[in-house]
């Protein structure tokens, strides 16, 4: 009997999980802000045969284009366009899933010994909690490099504890796709690095792991852009980027208050190494095991300096520190217990089997009612995305450059290339100058050089209400742009010579945006000409 319901509990554990993250993504289904960079991206491959190496959306100037995300876009594309929206979703429940399989797999090579399988619901739960911003988001290219780094974990963790030594080949080609789909990939080879430093500390073998780090760091030349990709990739990872929100310190960051359940976690994962340094070094009086440590210091470091690396120290953590959250709160129950005088054996036993019978249901049935419920499609409706403004500028057939906000500028080249050009978007370290960067955020915070941003003269601005600049447009003695639409958050500026006496007004039919959220205005093997000239995609 005890063997069935070992073999049972996994396979109900897991089918617990998948329901669970499927739901989670359905409810969860906002589109994130580079999504449709992304999709213009995809798009181009397949109907191009190739994809770009130059920008065409911007009117500013821009760098060559080394798309470190391309294998995502041509991934996304080809989803989106065959199983529309709940394609997406599968794919981002997917990878969540592989993530946390991942996890739980290399736990159970970390000689756990304070709870019999990692298959508990408190600690998923806390997996969950922890990377609650990851979940909570819509798809990014980042999801496979947290899949692929949790899979490089337990596949060295494999190697170290039960010497499958064969599997170190496995991470060149994997590197191959991993480098391709997210440039993310060189945390793959500096946790390859940390391994062979690691068990050069722990006096054990090491050079395989530098075979295996150099092999797949010539991997990296396998991409479409040859030389000049890698020095892209050395070239991003040492960038400063101290205005984009997801680059600094969470806990410096003012405007991170969302991220509070990460900060918790975080606080306890530094707790549970503390205790994990005591509890084996002091009192069991083991070796340190320095890969352990080393992983877990490095990634908490890293997680540390910057919002967008939290998840790298969530997923270290539950894997390498999962015997120390059950050692603090077996230990916490047992004084509860002692306190409360349970200690009756089946009483307890029979407390334990009710509360994972409830949580077992309770996470079913929730997940059951949101799937049900759910419309397996995002509303861009209630989203912060200026749909009724994109609207207004098609319905008028108002070409011309826009000045935008950095995080809409995806959004308004997919909807309105090749009639309306944008001034910059989220690929901001792959196409865009600093100074380019710095003028945008100039004008939106209306500092003194504000006005510079508008020196070449955009045919239409789009400003936030909140926006600081909004005041000093609205209120400027030369009266150089005057507003002609405004929506709930944002107001559509244009050239005061520009203005027209009447515009058509858009929908107020607000399913119609929600149904049009994805159309598109062009083919890239279209004619498109820009003063005259017909556009070659490069």
């Amino acid at each position: 009997m005890d063997k069935i319901c070992r073999n049972i509990k996994p396979v109900l554990f897991y089918i617990t999980m998948f329901g669970f993250l499927f739901a989670m993504s359905c409810f969860f289904n906002g589109v994130d802000p580079d999504y449709w960079a992304r999709l213009l991206q995809g798009k181009a491959f397949f109907e191009l045969g190739h994809i770009l190496k130059q920008d065409p959306f911007s009117y500013t100037n821009t760098l060559p284009w080394y798309d470190h995300e391309w294998g995502s876009s041509v991934v996304f594309y080809f989803i989106q366009s065959h199983f529309d929206w709940l394609g997406i979703i599968f794919l981002k429940t997917i990878l969540l899933f592989l993530i946390l399989f991942f996890i739980i797999q290399s736990i159970k090579l970390q000689n756990v010994k304070y709870t019999k399988t990692p298959y508990n619901i408190i600690i998923f739960f806390f997996i969950l909690h922890s990377m609650y911003t990851l979940i909570t988001s819509g798809i990014r290219c980042h999801y496979f490099t947290f899949m692929f780094f949790t899979s490089f974990i337990y596949i060295l963790e494999l190697v170290r504890h039960k010497n499958k030594n064969k599997l170190l080949f496995l991470i060149p080609p994997l590197m191959i796709i991993w480098n391709n789909l997210h440039g993310g990939c060189v945390s793959g080879l500096g946790l390859i690095l940390l391994y062979a430093l690691g068990e050069f500390l722990n006096k054990k073998p090491y050079a395989k792991y530098l075979y295996t780090f150099l092999a797949s760091s010539l991997m990296l030349f396998i991409n479409p852009y040859g030389i000049e990709y890698v020095k892209y990739l050395i070239q991003a990872t040492t960038m400063k980027r101290p205005l984009i929100l997801e680059w600094q310190n969470p806990f410096l960051e003012r405007k991170a208050n969302e991220l509070l359940k990460f900060k918790i976690n975080y606080i306890i994962g530094f707790f549970l190494l503390f205790v994990s340094f005591v509890k084996n070094k002091i009192i069991n009086k083991q070796n340190v095991d320095y890969t352990k440590y080393l992983i877990l210091i490095i990634t908490a470091y890293l997680s540390f300096k910057h919002i967008k690396h939290s998840p790298f120290f969530v997923i270290t953590m539950s894997i390498f520190l999962y015997d120390e959250f059950y050692f603090v709160f077996n230990t916490l129950i047992y004084k509860l217990r002692n306190l409360l005088h349970l200690n009756n054996k089946t009483f307890v036993n029979v407390v334990i089997l009710l509360k994972e019978i409830l949580m077992y249901s309770f996470l079913l049935v929730a997940s059951f009612i949101l799937i049900f419920a759910s419309p397996y499609k995002p509303a861009i409706v209630g989203s912060f995305y200026p749909y009724k403004i994109v609207e207004f500028l098609k319905i008028n057939k108002l070409n011309g450059t826009i000045l935008n906000e950095f995080g809409l500028g995806s959004y308004l080249c997919y909807k309105l290339y090749p009639y309306n050009l944008i001034y910059m978007d989220g690929r901001y370290e792959e196409l865009y100058s600093n100074n380019t960067f710095m003028i945008l955020q100039n004008f939106y915070f209306g500092t003194k050089q504000w006005e510079k941003a508008i020196e070449i003269e955009p045919a239409y601005i789009i400003v936030n209400e909140k926006a600081k600049v909004y005041e000093k447009l609205k209120n400027d003695k030369k009266k150089r742009y005057v507003p002609i639409y405004q929506d709930r958050v944002y107001i559509l500026f244009t050239k005061t010579k520009y203005k027209q006496k009447n515009y058509i007004q858009p929908t107020n039919n607000l399913n119609y945006y929600n149904d049009h959220m994805f159309d598109i205005r062009f083919k890239y093997t279209d004619k498109i000409y820009r003063d005259g000239k017909l556009i070659e995609f490069k």
